[in-house]
């Protein structure tokens, strides 16, 4: 069985200098460069700098700075060789100062990965889950009994990362980290370390980096640790970092050192009050939310695309009632949802794999369904040439070549066509069913012709394969 093919107007598998892209050298693993043990440092320091901290008031807290070949040990996993670059380890300790056995790896030269934007190089690293449990960041120059204890008049700022959580505690703040913007549950469930604290009452200050505003995940997250602090029975405030001059965004070590510490310390006093909607709307707002549909404007099922006429999702949710502010009046839910100042709502909707994070825009596009993680592929790259091409080497070298542009740039037609010939029950489904797995659910199975080149379409409109 053969692959007919022709030859791609661009050239199968796409090269760039910012991005290793073949298939033959892995992409979860940078090349060791030119860095040394003193550029090393240097680079360490140039970037503990940025948060106002040093290499020895790092190393005093435990971090320690990583060889290529120990960052390989430690980012190894079963499936995974490591990251041979330089790198250094950020322990994590818990509420009452004891070392844990999670911790964080900063790599200090680019390690990229397979799938992600040629500018989004991988900067962290952590253990395996099944070897330690993901925590909150404490840190040692903080004395958390007061924002434990039965006091709370004192104010708890989180912020994004290790490096701003230092910092801020340099600055006299009551500060913990979360290592991401989800980062604070696991597995859908908040972390125990939230138990250790009591917030009860108690002001707490969420400083985001600035691009909250305009990345919609990153402002979902933001609300949805503000909701758990909430429940907890905490009063919850945001604070508004600018961008920098460049428009880049800022978080709290950013501002201390581009706007200096009277201006960082306005920010955080004049952080806002998160607004949050009742929590059956909150729910909702998870689901569905509206938008335009060309001269109409309809209410979308995020789970499955499903478009209602506002009648029809009132009718949905009529026998659900939601109180009023006031408490006097209770409402059926879908009409309260639709008339929520809090509501979920776009004024456009798109399919793009490539455009930039807009909040006023919903993009249909859900990414690849698997993460990029390195693994043993072997037994699927012999069926591609010994079933699917053949044996042909040259075969399978562009057919390789056409996947790879497929998940490289998905947003791109391939200007070429894949015919795949053969007796039924010889392996072509396996191929084709194991590739379109990764692009579910934009992945669509057509057993007609007239499923692609009939009047009718609505099924494709965001199919990638």
């Amino acid at each position: 069985m053969t692959a007919k093919k022709k030859t791609p107007a661009k050239g199968g598998r796409i090269r760039t200098k910012s991005r290793p892209s073949n298939r033959k050298k892995s992409s979860n693993k940078s090349t060791p460069g030119p860095m040394n043990r003193a550029s090393a440092l240097k680079a360490w320091a140039f970037d503990l700098r940025k948060s106002n901290d040093t290499v020895e008031k790092a190393k005093a807290r435990g971090w320690r700075l990583k060889s290529p070949k120990q960052t390989q040990e430690l980012t190894r996993t079963a499936k995974y060789a490591g990251a041979y670059v330089w790198s250094y380890v950020i322990p994590y300790y818990d509420i009452n100062g004891k070392k844990t056995k999670y911790y964080r790896i900063r790599y200090l030269e680019p390690v990229w990965v397979f799938g992600h934007k040629p500018e989004k190089s991988r900067r962290y690293s952590g253990p395996e889950k099944r070897k330690a449990r993901l925590r909150l960041y404490f840190s040692q120059a903080v004395d958390y009994d007061p924002v434990r204890g039965d006091d709370v008049s004192t104010p708890l700022l989180i912020v994004e990362g290790e490096m701003k959580t230092e910092c801020a505690a340099k600055d006299g703040y009551y500060v913990l980290g979360v290592g991401g913007v989800s980062c604070w549950r696991l597995d859908g469930k908040p972390l125990p370390d939230w138990d250790k604290l009591n917030l009860d009452g108690r002001n707490v200050v969420l400083f985001f980096d600035s691009d909250y505003r305009d990345n919609p995940e990153v402002e979902k997250q933001l609300l949805r640790l503000a909701r758990e602090l909430e429940r907890r029975g905490a009063t919850v405030f945001r604070a508004n970092p600018p961008n920098d001059a460049n428009d880049e965004k800022q978080g709290y070590d950013d501002c201390r050192k581009n706007l200096g510490k009277r201006a960082t310390f306005k920010i955080v006093a004049e952080a806002d009050k998160v607004l949050l909607p009742p929590d059956k709307i909150a729910e909702l707002n998870e689901i569905y939310y509206v938008a335009p549909e060309g001269p109409n404007v309809r209410i979308y099922d995020e789970r499955d695309g499903t478009a209602y006429p506002r009648h029809d999702f009132c009718l949905l949710y009529a026998n659900q009632y939601v109180e009023s502010e006031d408490g006097k009046k209770k409402r059926p839910l879908g009409e309260a949802w639709t008339s929520h100042p809090l509501r979920r709502g776009y004024r456009q909707t798109i399919f793009d794999p490539a455009a930039t994070p807009d909040p006023d825009v919903y993009n249909r596009y859900k990414g690849f369904a698997f993460d990029p993680a390195p693994g043993d592929w072997s037994l699927l790259r012999k069926h591609i040439l010994n079933v699917i091409c053949s044996g042909n080497a040259k075969y399978c070298d562009y057919l390789l070549d056409w996947l790879a542009r497929g998940v490289q740039l998905p947003g791109e037609r391939a200007e070429v066509a894949i015919v795949l010939r053969g007796a039924q029950g010889t392996g072509k489904g396996i191929f084709v069913n194991a590739y379109s797995k990764l692009f579910a659910p934009h992945a669509y199975h057509a057993s007609s012709s007239i499923e692609i080149t009939g009047r009718f379409s609505g099924h494709i409109k965001d199919v990638l394969f």
